[in-house]
């Protein structure tokens, strides 16, 4: 998952590969806790548009299972 909202057409090629390089050297942990974090994102964003009236709200902190 990578979540390319306000992303210019012309840099999301650039941004992709980026991000593939950059997680494909990542552990299994550190890679779930991205995805995680980019299905937050891509889910704040559709919930956004489909609510575009209702306030903000701040995004928690990704805390890995069991602590």
């Amino acid at each position: 998952m990578l979540c390319l909202d306000g992303c210019r057409p012309g840099e999301a090629l650039d941004r992709s590969l980026a991000a593939l390089r950059t997680r494909l050297a990542a552990a299994p942990a550190d890679e779930a806790a991205v995805t995680a974090a980019e299905l937050a994102r891509l889910a704040r964003g559709r919930l956004a548009r489909l609510a575009p009236d209702t306030p903000p709200i701040r995004p928690r902190t990704v805390r890995p299972c069991g602590t």
